[in-house]
């Protein structure tokens, strides 16, 4: 096993060198290129013209072409269709100037890599074509916005050129220039400015808000469009609004930011989350599509260093999401990660934190008095009314017998003679509490250095990343190692460019990342250790107590050496390359490779009364190839803009699993513990997996006056999964948009500054909740599945032979699955922008929907096929809105968000009475009902009207008789609540003052339910030795007529166990997510342009009327959600110190 994974490392170590030098090569590259060759003069440099009645744009074009020189001028002031002829051969540039001057009316002025071009004035006496030599000099400043506030950030460049910097946190800049050249001030959000030189040194500007501050750009799907033009419903957050909340993952720092967009996450570091966008829209696989810097990402985010990110968009609707046609139909998250800027000094940036965690809570359980008490109340419940009554005496092999339970010294083993681990464990009586037992304060600390930068012709960035987590849970961590490389470069003028993201990211998952329920059932009065010093346990339930859970701190200990490794390496390489004037093509080939290696050994549990051993390991990969090619026209036609986008898409994924699992190792020590060292093989099995995707696709956007907006999208997918007969679909969209405040009835407003109406309709599809061959039957050699223990004779031989078994039944029949979207919204600014919001409207319908029907058990082991049936609808609405202001030095900001839909199936077979059902968990406990005209996994149960409280039932929950015929069964059973929720919301609350910041963040949901599953093991009698809830204390008995909770009984033969409304309780919940201080050092000089410390509190404290612990319940399954089992790892109660530091 050593020899495997020394083998295995060393073959991933060279893989992480070679593209470690690759990134190196690249670096060098753009590195090479930052440099700035002499510059020459028109006079220096000749040129061969061939041009007869051409326009002077062609002219423009070729003297670009084949030198370094640029032409600027002002469009409306220059005529380029006028038509020139030059026929020269090596002849200077200056001399050619001097020509095409004479027959335009034009004067030329050389300012080093530029040529001005001015109209000739009919008196000037200008020259028709001047060299200008101006020396360099250095210009510094200060950017500062109306209010007097530095701006950071500020991009300054040199007109012309990618001469540049950008200003620091005092809102400063430096930079050498020519003299007499002009500067460019631009800022996201504010207006460009221009300011000449001249001979000045010191250059202070102040920047004006832009009113049309939508024109900022945004990732939509293949290429971007300005903010302003988007029809569709996409919603956009910046790295400093991410950074505010540092979390493990993306989808943490996403939580409650974007309206329609609901994350649960899991306190296990290393732990997933659940994403959802505009509630559920089908039965299977609800996860949206994630593109990072325009790859398709198969394995989630979970690998992406939150650090990292520059932009995250988020397309809701399908008019927006439809370019990535089949697999969009969950929505799409955009990711852009950072890069420097062309003419960017290396920028150095150093970010980390360090966390305490502590759990925020536990469930109040029996303890070891309490349990011998109830134990004594269930035995007299259970026999009341019947002939013992009068003469029972409760008895249990630990609590003794009598009229009250005594707890002995000691509960196991002989304490008068000598220890022994196999014939005389000796166990003191404990009082365990068994959440303190396996919890702990966890630490963790993150750390990220990332350099970006660029220079004529290239930029990069680039960015290494670690992260260490403990849990809340003893023996479990989760460590993270990273780096990422991005890099774009320009050749031939800019008409061809090159580029590639690299990610490579390592992980190792240590520990358990859950336990079940075992913390709050096992029993109080086991200790953790025993008088030996081995773990304390309920030896196979000789005790009288629970049989099948071991001691939770026995198992985390002995299980801390369960490992997951996993390897990632995804990323792109793209080629851009400008064939014509408007006209781009762009290249690009995507990779998302994902290894997986995970090993679990199980030591003996004595204590358990399991005296074996057991190891399973699995190791599984994936690769993801994407290959996509565009061509991209954009052009202005005066007040009519136009883009054309056309493409294709190739898209294979393959991957391999390979397990075993072997029991009775003749030692525990793992340096010896491996496939060929197992007393008995019990399993060695693996599969194969693949998958092929082609599209082609095309999009058309038309601006007319800058503010009425055009949309339409077609895309043509075809999947390797779906059979020969409806493999290909078509999926179209179409939006519309007004900027309403460019009419000329509102120019003159006060107080508007921008309302827009937007409109967009589309449909995508989805065939994620497909296998990969669920259009055939599939079949098996499985002994598992294959073998009757019987031979071909059919007689038990103990030789039998193996033949195949059908595993799963296929559909060659199966089509897409679609979803079609109408979505109408409003955008708006007020009071200087002050005061904008957006509010939303959408309408989604879900056909076809993929699903695994239940079949008959007289069908056989073999899984049913796919189908496509049913329709399901969600109807809702997105409200946000948000202010920003100051008073004086102090800027404040309020934002929040307002989420609600409704959930409804339309249609299932055809058939209004039909349902599906969801898994439960247990027969008599099956909460989860999908019927039509309901919403998805509705609780479904008897209603609770109370405790009967006399008769000879007295005692049991008083279920409703909803036919009234005095038999209470299945009949009376009916919708009993919903995990949806009526609405979802957040609170964002900033203020900055001077170097002083604050960030507050709220958020929570109301009107969703929980079924409380876990009910059934800590209310009742249903599984015997296990501990309770201290509900049970105030349950129903003679001397206590309680009218909330049945009797405490240990007759199990009663019905208060089975699905009622006592299970579902009200989720609703307001939590404080987030409260953080922070403070930035102004400018300390030695090379750091910024230095801010912050402290951070997250999962502070939430108010909800739950009983269990966390509120926020996600899915299991298609069709149960909102059903809390109690073994949920919960997300803990955070606080962080950090620094965030740049150079």
């Amino acid at each position: 096993m050593e020899y495997n994974l020394r083998r295995q490392l060393i073959m991933l170590s060279k893989r992480l060198i070679y593209a470690f030098v690759f990134q190196l090569v690249l670096c060098t590259v753009i590195f090479a290129n930052t440099g700035i060759a002499q510059r020459k003069t028109i006079e220096e440099v000749k040129v061969s013209l061939n041009l007869k009645e051409k326009s002077l744009s062609q002219f423009f074009k070729q003297v670009e072409s084949k030198t370094d020189f640029k032409f600027t001028y002002t469009n409306n002031l220059v005529d380029l269709s006028q038509a020139i002829t030059v026929v020269e051969n090596n002849k200077s540039l200056y001399d050619i100037l001097v020509v095409v001057a004479m027959q335009t009316h034009l004067n030329f002025v050389q300012v080093n890599e530029n040529i001005h071009v001015k109209a000739k004035k009919g008196n000037s006496e200008d020259k028709a074509v001047e060299v200008v030599q101006k020396a360099d000099i250095n210009v510094k400043g200060v950017v500062k916005d109306a209010t007097g506030q530095p701006l950071p950030g500020v991009t300054v460049l040199v007109k012309g050129t990618t001469i540049g910097t950008a200003t620091e946190l005092d809102g400063s800049y430096t930079l050498t220039a020519p003299e007499g050249a002009v500067l460019v001030f631009s800022f996201v959000g504010y207006e460009v400015q221009e300011i000449t030189i001249g001979n000045q040194s010191t250059i202070d500007v102040t920047l004006k808000e832009d009113e049309t501050s939508l024109d900022e750009f945004v990732v939509t799907g293949y290429t971007g469009q300005s903010e302003r033009s988007i029809t569709g419903s996409v919603a956009t957050i910046k790295a400093d609004e991410l950074v505010k909340n540092p979390a493990t993952s993306v989808e943490q720092q996403l939580q409650g930011k974007i309206s329609g967009v609901n994350i649960t996450t899991s306190g296990n570091p290393g732990g997933g989350a659940q994403v959802r966008i505009r509630g559920l829209s089908n039965f299977g696989n609800r996860s949206p599509l994630y593109i990072i810097d325009g790859a398709p990402s198969s394995g989630g985010l979970s690998d992406i260093n939150p650090d990292d990110i520059e932009t995250l968009s988020v397309l809701k609707d399908a008019s927006a999401a439809s370019i990535y046609g089949a697999r969009a139909a969950n929505g799409v998250v955009l990711i852009t990660t950072k890069k420097g800027k062309l003419g960017q000094p290396a920028k150095v940036t150093y970010n980390s934190y360090f966390t305490l965690d502590t759990d925020p809570g536990k469930l109040d359980v029996l303890n070891a008095r309490q349990w011998g008490e109830m134990e004594w109340r269930g035995q007299r419940a259970a026999v009341r009314g019947t002939s013992v009554e009068s003469n029972f005496a409760p008895s249990h092999p630990i609590y003794g017998n009598g009229p009250n339970p005594v707890i002995p010294e000691f509960i196991n083993g002989d304490p008068t003679i000598p220890y022994d681990s196999k014939t005389n464990r000796i166990m003191r009586s404990a009082d365990t509490d068994w959440y303190d037992a396996i919890s702990r304060p966890a630490f963790g600390h993150s750390h990220n250095l990332s350099v970006q930068g660029g220079g004529e012709t290239g930029r990069y960035g680039l960015s290494f990343g670690y992260l260490n987590r403990e849990g809340t849970l003893i023996e479990n961590s989760y460590q993270r190692y990273s780096t990422r490389l991005n890099t774009e470069f320009s050749i031939l003028k800019n008409r061809l460019r090159l580029g590639e993201n690299l990610t490579i990211a390592y992980s190792e998952n240590n520990g358990l990342g859950g336990i079940g329920a075992d913390r709050q059932t096992y029993h109080p009065l086991i200790p953790v250790y025993d008088e030996g010093g081995n773990f304390g346990g309920t030896l196979n339930g000789i005790l009288g107590l629970q049989t099948n859970v071991v001691n939770p701190v026995a198992n985390l200990i002995r299980r801390k050496n369960t490992i997951g490794r996993g390897w990632r390496i995804f990323g792109n390489a793209f080629l851009e390359a400008d064939i014509v004037s408007d006209l781009t093509f762009k290249s690009s080939i995507a990779i998302d490779y994902i290894q997986s290696n995970n090993s679990n050994f199980n030591p003996e549990n004595v204590e358990g009364g399991n005296p074996g051993n057991s190891l399973n390991e699995n190791s599984s990969w994936q690769t993801a190839l994407t290959w996509t090619n565009t061509l991209n026209y954009l052009k202005n036609f005066g007040s009519h803009n136009i883009g054309l986008l056309v493409g294709t898409e190739a898209i294979e994924i393959v991957g391999a699993y390979i397990s075993f699992s072997g029991t009775n190792f003749f030692t525990e020590d793992l340096d010896f513990v491996s496939i060929n060292t197992s007393g008995k093989t019990l399993s060695v099995n693996g599969s194969g997996t693949g998958r092929k995707l082609a599209s082609v696709f095309g999009k058309l956007d038309y601006t007319y006056k800058d503010k009425y907006f055009i949309n339409a999208t077609i895309r043509r997918d075809g999947s390797s999964a779906l059979g020969p007969n409806r493999r290909f679909d078509v999926f179209p969209s179409f939006g519309a948009g007004w900027i309403i405040s460019g009419e000329n009835f509102l120019l003159d407003n006060s107080f508007i500054n921008l309302v827009k109406l937007r409109a967009g309709w589309g449909a995508v599809g989805n065939q994620n909740s497909l296998g990969n061959f669920s259009y055939f039957p599939n079949f098996s050699q499985d002994p598992n599945f294959t073998s009757t223990g019987y031979d071909i004779t059919a007689s038990n031989s103990g030789n039998p032979a193996n033949g195949i078994a059908l595993l799963s039944r296929g559909n060659p029949n199966l089509k897409w699955e679609s979803s079609q979207t109408l979505n109408i919204g409003l955008d708006f600014s007020l009071f200087d922008y002050k005061f904008s919001g957006s509010v939303e409207w959408y309408d989604r319908r879900t056909k076809d929907l993929l699903l695994q029907p239940p079949a008959p058990l007289s069908a056989g082991i073999a899984s049913p096929s796919f189908v496509n049936l049913g329709e399901i609808q969600n109807k809702g609405i997105d409200l946000s809105l948000a202010y920003n202001g100051n008073v004086g030095a102090l800027d404040v900001g309020v934002s929040g968000i307002v989420s609600a839909y409704k959930n409804s199936v339309l249609d299932l077979d055809g058939n209004p009475e039909s349902f599906l059902q969801g898994p439960g968990g247990n027969p008599n406990v099956i909460a989860a009902r999908t019927a039509v005209g309901r919403e998805i996994g509705s609780f479904y149960g008897l209603i609770v009207d109370g405790v009967i409280q006399e008769g000879d039932k007295a005692g049991n929950f008083n279920f409703r008789d909803l036919d009234n015929n005095g038999i209470i069964n299945f009949k009376d059973q009916d919708f009993i609540g919903s995990p949806h929720p009526d609405f979802t919301f957040s609170l964002n609350l900033t203020a900055n003052y001077r170097n002083l910041d604050f960030t507050a963040f709220i958020r929570g949901s109301q009107g969703n339910d929980i079924w409380a599953y876990s009910k059934l093991f800590t209310d009742f009698q249903f599984r015997s030795g296990v501990n309770r809830s201290t509900r049970v204390l105030d349950a129903w008995r003679p001397d206590n007529p309680s009218n909330s909770l049945a009797e405490f009984n240990l007759n199990t033969s009663n019905s208060n166990l089975q699905a009622s409304s006592y299970y579902v309780e009200d989720g609703s919940y307001v939590r404080l997510q987030t409260i953080q201080i922070g403070y930035t050092f102004p400018k300390i000089g030695l090379g750091i342009e910024k230095l801010r410390i912050y402290l951070q509190g997250q999962n502070l404290f939430t108010i909800t009327n739950y009983s269990g612990i966390d509120p926020e319940i996600g899915e299991n399954g298609g069709l149960e959600l909102g059903v809390d089992r109690g073994g949920t790892y919960i997300v803990p109660r955070s606080f962080l110190l950090g620094i965030q530091a740049s150079l």
